[in-house]
């Protein structure tokens, strides 16, 4: 039942700050991020809505559904690649993160403070698509089109799609 879900979920300045806040990561590459992650855990709720934005703001759904079916072999930016490998580490086996992999990483660019934010998207998708789904929710269109056209438009943030009083 939606009516007792926790109102502040969805509206906290701290997922604000790791989705739209100053970064090395673009908000579209934030994006792109989610929509992988939530591919693979099968959240087809977070999916849809994010794989629609991260393609609006300029991350093509065709690369994120390339690497949904086989990340190695996608033919990707170097950048979108070296963070869809780490979001595809933190998600399947958190432990096994390695320093080869934290240095594929720097050398697509990032610098520690940009790992660091990348490490933070990882940890929300992954909070979020476990609540997603326990809590029961399912895809609706209407609020997917919305949330994505505000989104990925006029720069207004998450903390507007939190459920009202």
């Amino acid at each position: 039942p939606h009516d007792v879900l926790h109102p502040d979920v969805c509206s906290s300045d701290l997922v604000e700050n790791i989705m739209r806040g100053d970064s090395d990561l673009t908000p579209a590459e934030r994006e792109a991020m989610l929509a992988y992650g939530y591919g693979m855990t099968a959240s087809r709720f977070c999916y849809e809505n994010h794989v629609v934005l991260a393609d609006k703001m300029g991350v093509p759904r065709a690369q994120i559904d390339s690497a949904l079916k086989g990340l190695d072999a996608a033919d990707l930016p170097v950048r979108l690649r070296a963070l869809l490998l780490l979001v595809r580490q933190l998600s399947r086996v958190p432990i096994a993160l390695t320093a080869q992999d934290v240095r594929e990483i720097k050398a697509a660019g990032f610098d520690d403070r940009a790992l660091h934010d990348a490490v933070l998207v990882c940890s929300l998708l992954n909070f979020w698509s476990r609540w997603v789904e326990g809590a029961g929710l399912a895809p609706n269109k209407d609020f997917a089109r919305d949330a994505t056209d505000s989104l990925a438009g006029d720069g207004q943030g998450y903390m507007q799609f939190a459920p009202q009083d």
